[in-house]
């Protein structure tokens, strides 16, 4: 928090050295390293990146930008309704994307930038007939790699983009190593900032040409105000199946991999095998035999359909209750096999999303609040909220093993510090702790303190035109 608002407080003089137009396409050719013409007056500014994408992917003189980009990639999906995934819920794309970290699987994922064609697809375990545009996705397999990759990040700073790599899979499983060589820093106003790692130079102005001459921590501060940081890796290396460098090969978006199965063979005995681990060397042993250990599968499929599709479709179900339902419909089943499916299925067991409900005299009142302040200069308002931070708080659920109980040390009163703030749209304002209880009477004392010093540094000492924003809390009142 210390340094967001160091750097807020410096965001005037980083200001003087931007100009309020900012052009994603003169900013994605700098970090690409491609030269564009500066002097073509048919270049509009183009004020977000999917509008330099179309004009990329659709004009010719930047053919060599759209090949660098370019990526073809056959993405799986999984069914909404039965969280499985099938051979027929497939797309297959060849366009430029950017790409993302999946939070549940760490995997990275590509979404094109421009809308594509929906696509109705259908699920072949139940049939539910869905939208390519809304589906999770399951798995992504590139049929060509792009020579550079542009990965979208948030709260990164220049150490973090420094030591930034991805590693992207192909359909031979060959990896292709991306290490990165710039990036597009975006802050809350749309302006743009372009760094480039190779000989640490900033852009802050369009078209991005000439660096400019800040050190390194007003660099730093870009980082720290930056709402989205855009990162330009490029393909270092691949390593294929056999863990050897070689450099990158072209791969032809037209061929489809095969799959060669071995004929299968029936072992008389358990016979021992040795693995070796290549990263630290060591062997492990094991025995591998054709007769299954442990008794057979207690569910067929369409049971295990049922019990992920009762998890998804009653929100405070354990497996327990969904144990119990089962046997109503005369499928005996235990707790623990319950669970089992559903970790097959890749669900987890934690807490839900708290959302409060929406009457329709709440929606009424909303619609009626934006109607009324939709011609209001929101440059003139300052906007407030508190909060209350908790120490040594146990928040979520735990799984525990038969027989152990896991032990989560906590203190009995733990500390609470509240925290008051405000800011505008020219810039950030004080921030008060404190450690009693808000009501009305002490909200008074830190407008004192807190709103007006940063109303009148704001908006000066004589300005009436500032309004304040607050939600509906009764000591606001």
């Amino acid at each position: 928090m210390f340094f967001k608002l160091l750097a807020a407080s410096r965001i005037v003089i980083l200001e003087r050295i931007r100009t309020c137009i900012s052009n994603f396409l003169y900013a994605v050719a700098q970090c690409c390293s491609i030269t564009v013409n500066v002097n073509d007056r048919t270049i509009r500014p183009f004020k977000t990146l999917r509008d330099a994408i179309e004009i990329i992917e659709h004009d010719e003189q930047f053919t060599e930008l759209h090949h660098l980009l370019l990526s073809s990639r056959v993405t799986y999906y999984a069914c909404n309704k039965c969280r499985f995934s099938s051979n027929l819920l497939l797309s297959t794309s060849e366009d430029i994307c950017i790409y993302e970290q999946d939070s549940d699987s760490s995997e990275i994922y590509g979404t094109p930038l421009l809308t594509s064609s929906d696509e109705i697809l259908q699920c072949s375990n139940c049939n539910e007939k869905s939208k390519n545009l809304i589906l999770p996705v399951f798995k992504q397999i590139h049929l060509k790699c792009p020579p550079i990759l542009m990965c979208r990040l948030s709260n990164a700073t220049l150490n973090t983009l420094t030591n930034f790599h991805v590693k992207l899979p192909d359909y031979l499983q060959n990896r292709y190593m991306y290490t990165s060589i710039s990036a597009i820093l975006i802050d809350g106003y749309n302006a743009l900032s372009v760094v480039k790692l190779k000989d640490n130079s900033t852009f802050t102005s369009t078209p991005y040409a000439k660096p400019a001459s800040i050190s390194k921590s007003e660099t730093n501060d870009i980082f720290h105000t930056a709402r989205i940081v855009i990162v330009f890796l490029k393909q270092e290396l691949c390593v294929n199946n056999d863990d050897r460098s070689s450099p990158p090969r072209p791969v032809s978006p037209l061929h489809q991999p095969t799959t060669v199965r071995p004929d299968k063979f029936v072992l008389n005995q358990p016979v021992t095998i040795q693995l070796i681990d290549k990263n630290t060397q060591m062997r492990f042993y094991c025995h591998v035999q054709n007769k299954q250990l442990g008794r057979s599968r207690t569910t067929t499929q369409e049971q295990d359909q049922r019990i992920v599709s009762l998890a998804d479709q009653q929100t405070l179900a354990t497996a327990q209750d969904i144990a119990n339902q089962l046997k109503r419909e005369r499928v005996n089943v235990s707790e623990r096999t319950v669970r089992r499916r559903l970790n097959e299925a890749v669900a987890k067991y934690n807490k839900p999303i708290s959302k409060p409900l929406l009457t329709e005299q709440h929606q009424e009142r909303r619609l009626e609040w934006a109607l009324t302040h939709q011609d209001m200069d929101w440059n003139e308002v300052i906007f407030s909220d508190e909060t209350t931070i908790c120490l040594n708080s146990v928040k979520g659920l735990v799984w525990n093993l038969p027989g152990k109980k896991k032990v989560v040390r906590t203190v009995k009163y733990p500390i609470k510090v509240n925290v008051w703030g405000c800011f505008s749209s020219k810039g950030f304002g004080r921030i008060l702790c404190f450690r009693q209880n808000l009501d009305a009477r002490f909200m008074c004392t830190i407008y004192k303190h807190g709103l007006l010093p940063a109303a009148y540094k704001q908006f000066g000492r004589d300005s009436t035109s500032w309004k304040l924003q607050e939600d509906n809390d009764p000591k606001h009142m």
